[in-house]
């Protein structure tokens, strides 16, 4: 109640709050487990321009989420407390992380993913047709799954219709596509 959410794509379950992103590339925030929420964050991109992925674990105290756009894709985070402060009037204002993926295609907002390494925030994958890995904190980024390009690119290739990854460990990654499920390791070749 008390929203207008378009088409919810992804959703942050923590003790204190729900987090349910929309295809508006809008956040809505619920604090009585969800029976209410209010919209606190508006990218401003338009439908179908933006896709917004929550990393499915707390940074620290921080909520980390992906805008997956046409013309790149931005790593913002937001602590618990400006979270929890945001309103209506006075929405959140994600602090960007890292620099743009400007070579990024997530197929209007079909696939946007997004995974920290829980033990090492620094190491961070983000998937779309393709696969970004950053071992600096987004600081940088390199292309390391090539879907249509693999064997004269140098990258690994994993199928390109990517909904899912999780950091596993300190190494291994699970992602889930359209092709099925992949595990990867991000210490051999071509992470390393």
């Amino acid at each position: 109640k008390g929203a207008n959410m378009q088409g919810g794509l992804d959703v942050l379950y923590l003790n204190d709050f729900i987090l349910i992103s929309d295809l508006f590339g809008r956040i809505f925030r619920s604090t009585d487990n969800g029976a209410n929420f209010i919209e606190i964050y508006n990218n401003d991109e338009g439908e179908g321009n933006i896709a917004l992925r929550f990393n499915s674990t707390l940074v620290g105290d921080d909520v980390y989420f992906l805008a997956g756009k046409k013309n790149g894709a931005i790593l913002y985070k937001a602590s618990i407390a400006q979270i929890m402060a945001a309103t209506e009037a006075n929405k959140l204002v994600g602090t960007k992380v890292g620099t743009t993926i400007p070579d990024y295609n997530p197929q209007g907002i079909y696939n946007v993913v997004l995974a920290i390494n829980p033990l090492a925030s620094n190491k961070i994958i983000v998937l779309g047709v393709d696969g970004y890995y950053s071992t600096d904190g987004a600081a940088t980024w390199s292309k390391k799954m090539d879907a249509y390009n693999s064997k004269t690119s140098g990258e690994t290739y994993v199928h390109p219709d990517h909904h899912f990854a999780e950091f596993m460990d300190d190494t291994t990654v699970l992602i889930g596509h359209d092709g099925g499920v992949s595990i990867v390791n991000v210490n051999t070749q071509p992470f390393r």
